[in-house]
């Protein structure tokens, strides 16, 4: 529900959404589920934050000012870190997400957004 910050949770087996909550951001950008299914990454691309919502209770655990820009999200195949791209300050912000702290800062070209991994097998 990017238009009014919230995210709506949607039953997928009768079809129709179930219910919305707030995000408290400026302009939700992207949301990922991390890999246990426990919590749900949000972009705001207008505060420059990553917002981390527990999925059972819809709480917010943390929050992350990363820069101006925030939107694309990709959790890495160990499950233990994310990549958000932080767009206008032309940077992917890695996140530990055990600490929810940033270990690194990997500078790209203009205006990063969405990405992909591609890796060994």
């Amino acid at each position: 529900c990017r238009g009014s910050n919230e995210i709506g949770v949607i039953s997928t087996a009768e079809n129709k959404m179930m219910e919305t909550f707030p995000t408290h951001t400026l302009a939700l950008a992207r949301v990922k589920f991390t890999r246990d299914g426990h919590r749900v990454l949000c972009t705001d691309l207008r505060g420059g934050e990553l917002v981390v919502v527990d999925v059972a209770t819809h709480w917010e655990i943390k929050r992350l000012k990363l820069g101006t820009g925030c939107e694309g999200i990709r959790i890495l195949p160990d499950g233990k870190h994310a990549l958000i791209a932080v767009t206008s300050d032309n940077n992917v912000a890695e996140i530990d997400l055990d600490t929810l702290t940033v270990t690194r800062r990997i500078l790209t070209g203009e205006g990063p957004d969405g990405m992909a991994w591609i890796g060994a097998r």
